[in-house]
């Protein structure tokens, strides 16, 4: 299993995927005190069969923070 180390270097970069189950979805929302639906629907996007937290457009994931890292 993926374990982050906090370094932000998997968060930045080229346009690619944060691959998300409905496991991890859920706990996010709870983390956020958002409703999974919602969640679901507005911060990630299908990819295939599977579903991918959004990114901005240079490819830093949405929710990396630009000063910390």
């Amino acid at each position: 299993a993926f374990k982050c180390t906090q370094c932000g270097n998997c968060c930045t970069g080229g346009p690619g995927a944060v691959w998300v189950s409905d496991a991890e979805i859920e706990a996010i929302a709870a983390h956020l005190g958002e409703n999974p639906l919602g969640f679901r629907t507005l911060q990630t996007r299908q990819i295939g069969g599977r579903r991918s937290l959004l990114e901005h457009a240079n490819g830093d994931c949405v929710y990396l923070s630009p000063t910390t890292r």
